[in-house]
């Protein structure tokens, strides 16, 4: 009789832990179901802020960087001085990519 129940208590404590396994993977489920959605349905947006903010702070530090210089926003001498400064910029960027890949 002992043997039985034993049995039965390890089949008991089989499904148990079945189903806890079941809700913790419905629960994972469930909450990668979330972010995929939520990145469906705002994904470009966020994308699209973060573009214009970038392209903003840029702005504000362009104009900074040639007024420190006497170059008034505006002049042709702004122009120039803001595209030299996109070609820093540009360049930067480049270093830092093959930094990453480890190509420099």
């Amino acid at each position: 009789m002992k043997a039985g129940s034993t049995a039965s208590n390890g089949t008991q404590s089989g499904n148990s832990t079945t189903a806890s396994s079941k809700l913790i993977v419905g629960a994972i489920a469930l909450f990668v179901g979330a972010l995929v959605l939520h990145n469906i349905l705002y994904g470009a947006a966020i994308r699209n802020e973060a573009v214009r903010l970038e392209a903003e702070v840029i702005g504000v530090e362009t104009k900074e960087f040639c007024e420190r210089l006497g170059i008034s926003a505006g002049s042709e001498r702004f122009a120039v001085c803001s595209e030299v400064l996109s070609d820093a910029r540009r360049n930067e960027a480049t270093r830092r990519a093959g930094n990453a890949a480890g190509i420099l």
